[in-house]
């Protein structure tokens, strides 16, 4: 397993696009501009010729561990392949998303695009994800939105380049953060 050190400011010159499971992200897409690098967050973007892949859960080991033609990314310490590298270094970050926006930022990309990441908006069609649907035992209706806003906002305060990444839609968008210089 190879460690994250190895590729700090690895990608310096370079721009990349984070890409998420929000609805959005067949639009986002669109709207960005080419990039040279692509890093899914998860499973959802795996029909895309991705170059990294984050992940956090475990659970998702068997979904994803035959596709070596792409560099996996984790925290967890227990996958010992050579096409996994591990994060242990990321701040304690508790979701994908997250996770693959400080990777951007460690790895040094000029310009980060964050597409997909929609579903931290509030929605006033009473839609729901999936992942909120009759499964959830408490409805919240993206009430959960407020304290994510608070986390994204840290997470972004944290990183040494905030000002290169660039959330393409939803209220991610409207995140302001100081920069570092």
């Amino acid at each position: 397993m190879q460690q994250v050190e190895l590729f700090k400011d690895e990608h310096k010159g370079q721009t990349c696009a984070v890409l998420g499971g929000g609805v959005n992200l067949p639009n986002d897409l669109r709207k960005i501009d080419p990039v040279d690098v692509l890093i899914g967050v998860n499973q959802h973007s795996l029909i895309l010729p991705l170059d990294y892949l984050v992940f956090r859960d475990r659970d998702m080991w068997p979904l994803i561990k035959d596709f070596r033609d792409i560099k996996l990314v984790t925290h967890l310490n227990k996958f010992n392949e050579g096409h996994v590298i591990h994060a242990g270094i990321a701040p304690p970050i508790g979701y994908s998303g997250g996770f693959a926006v400080w990777l951007a930022d460690y790895m040094g990309f000029d310009h980060t695009y964050v597409c997909g990441m929609d579903q931290y908006q509030d929605r006033h069609d009473l839609r729901e994800y999936w992942w909120e649907g009759p499964q959830s035992a408490k409805k919240t209706m993206h009430r959960h939105c407020n304290t994510e806003m608070g986390a994204w906002k840290a997470l972004l305060e944290s990183l040494r380049h905030p000002e290169r990444v660039q959330f393409v839609s939803g209220r991610l968008k409207d995140l302001k953060y100081e920069s570092h210089a």
